[in-house]
């Protein structure tokens, strides 16, 4: 819980409850004293000034001093009940014994308009003791109960906050073995064929798989080192496939610093490669294009007789972790031609 250091209390409380106090002092008094003030001295004014601020300080004091002894010894989550009676019959006691202490100073030392405590005494400590009791202790509670709600609502942000990273943990831990097999599939398949090709295709894959590694903590990273990785992810399918795939990006240079959630593109990618077919008579084209505050991937459909088997991760795992990251989600826009994906651009800090 926030460490409660009272200070709106003394600095709003002083002067509103100068004012409380003064009021109901003036009000319980009797009409001899009202008429008395004509014969007020400037000492007169003096004391009674005193009299208030004392009183007014003694009582915030006094509430702030109970309030931490009972923190200690009876903690509101034990019985709020038992603690607000308890708190409010010693601040009552306490109260009225001070009020009536010090009227009894006040009397003992003035020697004018002051003649008239000994008649209301009684009846103004325990008044005001109760009166005063009940709003300080009131509004104690009340600035606990607060505190509470406040401590609620940061855990509760800092627990979400935990969910979401973790959830996006395991999303990025799902993704890194799925991405090792089908490459790994492929490089068992060129080795058979061409070891020159094999090697620089391991190499780039090396290459990629370091980058995935560098980001593997990031939630967000800049399109441009996205795009960056893609064009290298890419070429591992160039150097199989030759002409009968393509990759066409036109991004403007002004949408380079927004933030996209990493592998994103990668999962597009491989999903078209997936589930199309891949050849000399039908190549697949593949577009990554930008409008306004959005990322388009789009692909010609030539749908495959017979797909592999799939983790059926792709694009389930780009609208959890969008749905995590942002109030957008990616927005599918499919026809008999063309398969399109819209993926809303983040926010990213360069720092």
């Amino acid at each position: 819980m926030q460490k409660l250091t009272y200070r709106l209390f003394r600095l709003y409380g002083y002067p509103f409850l100068t004012v409380i106090i003064y009021l109901l002092f003036f009000f319980m008094t009797s009409e001899d004293h009202l008429k008395s003030y004509a014969d007020y001295i400037l000492y007169d004014y003096f004391l009674e000034v005193f009299y208030l601020s004392y009183f007014v300080i003694v009582t915030i004091e006094s509430a702030i001093l109970i309030t931490r002894t009972l923190n200690k010894f009876l903690p509101w989550e034990k019985s709020p009940v038992n603690r607000f009676l308890l708190q409010l019959v010693i601040q009552i006691v306490l109260l009225t014994v001070m009020f009536y202490g010090t009227s009894m100073l006040i009397q003992a030392v003035s020697f004018s308009a002051f003649q008239f405590l000994t008649e209301l005494l009684i009846r103004q400590a325990l008044v005001l003791g109760v009166l005063i009791s009940l709003l300080s202790t009131a509004a104690f509670t009340i600035d606990y109960f607060l505190h509470k709600w406040t401590d609620a609502e940061l855990e509760a942000i800092k627990l979400k906050q935990s969910v979401t990273q973790a959830q996006l943990d395991a999303l990025k831990a799902q993704i890194d073995p799925h991405f090792l097999f089908n490459n790994f599939s492929t490089l068992t398949a060129l080795i058979e064929e061409d070891k020159d090709i094999a090697v620089k295709f391991l190499q780039q894959l090396s290459s990629v798989y370091r980058y995935l590694l560098a980001n593997r903590s990031q939630s967000v990273i800049a399109l441009k080192e996205e795009l960056a990785f893609i064009r290298s992810y890419f070429f591992l399918y160039e150097m199989r496939y030759g002409d009968s795939i393509a990759l066409l990006i036109e991004i403007p240079e002004v949408m380079y610093t927004s933030g996209i959630a990493p592998i994103t593109l990668q999962l597009l990618i491989e999903n078209a490669i997936k589930h199309n077919v891949v050849s000399a008579s039908e190549p697949l084209h593949i577009r990554i294009y930008g409008s306004g505050e959005y990322l388009f991937v789009e692909n010609n459909i030539n749908l495959k007789t017979h797909v592999e088997p799939s983790s059926k991760m792709g694009l389930k795992n780009i609208e959890e972790r969008y749905h995590l990251l942002s109030d957008h989600i990616p927005v599918i826009v499919q026809s008999p031609e063309t398969f399109q994906i819209k993926i809303p651009l983040l926010p990213y800090d360069h720092k």
